[in-house]
């Protein structure tokens, strides 16, 4: 087991990535972010690829607690290679699954994953049953396999991440324009792999999507920045959908 403590950043974030992939056979890699400066995605990435969990330390929190918390994971049963096994329904509408890679399950632990897509879904008027199948290998090599009962579409209320919010919500409510939480947690989680994937040369494709999500679902990213505007300025009129141009300067 190994313990990384950080307080910074680096500039190969990428390449130590590699390295806990690589060792992740070996060992099982568990991080600790201290600080509000520190890359957050540097910290959850390393324990991704490592297989193990990760905490932050912020403000006055005490580091040993989350030490000991992260100290107990790594004695506690665990499984790996975990993945999920999307039905054919989902298949078909060319779902975005998350996490994209196999996983690790600590006791004790959530685990989190989602399904997103573009296209429409349609209220199905049978009722079938649908599943998905969660498979991974216990600590001591044994497989296992666990099958979850998937809602009817028909009682669930789904918004697509391509349709527009103002469709579907009320324009006088406080709330309007707030993504629901399970969106914001499926796209927090697409974000941080998205952004796990990226370097110094960050491909412009892969820029415009982090924005774009980010500014869409108010998920802070590296390459976005929120501010708060006081009633006071706006004369307690909505900004929410307005956003900051972007301006290149030279330094």
């Amino acid at each position: 087991v190994i313990f990384v403590l950080t307080d910074g950043q680096v500039s190969n974030s990428s390449s130590v990535f590699s390295v806990c992939q690589q060792k992740s056979k070996e060992a099982r890699f568990f991080s600790v972010g201290i600080g509000e400066d520190v890359d957050r995605n540097l910290v959850s990435g390393i324990a991704t690829k490592g297989g193990g969990l990760c905490e932050f330390v912020v403000g006055k929190q005490k580091i040993q607690s989350k030490l000991m918390k992260l100290v107990k994971f790594s004695m506690s049963s665990s499984y790996s290679s975990v993945e999920v096994e999307w039905p054919d329904s989902i298949k078909k509408l060319k779902a975005r699954t998350l996490p994209t890679e196999k996983s690790v399950i600590v006791d004790g632990e959530r685990f989190l994953a989602f399904a997103l897509w573009d296209e429409v879904l349609r209220e199905k008027k049978t009722h079938e049953k649908e599943e998905v199948k969660l498979v991974g290998v216990s600590k001591e090599g044994t497989k296992f396999s666990n099958v979850i009962a998937l809602k009817n579409s028909s009682d669930l209320k789904l918004r697509t991440l391509n349709q527009k919010q103002s469709k579907i919500q009320k324009e006088n409510e406080s709330l309007s324009r707030t993504p629901s939480l399970v969106h914001v947690m499926a796209v927090r989680m697409l974000l941080t792999e998205l952004e796990n994937l990226s370097n110094s040369s960050m491909e412009t494709k892969l820029k415009e999507e982090i924005i774009s999500l980010s500014t869409k679902f108010n998920v802070l990213t590296s390459l976005t920045t929120f501010l708060v505007v006081s009633d006071e300025l706006t004369g307690g009129d909505a900004v929410t959908d307005q956003t900051l141009r972007l301006e290149t300067i030279d330094v």
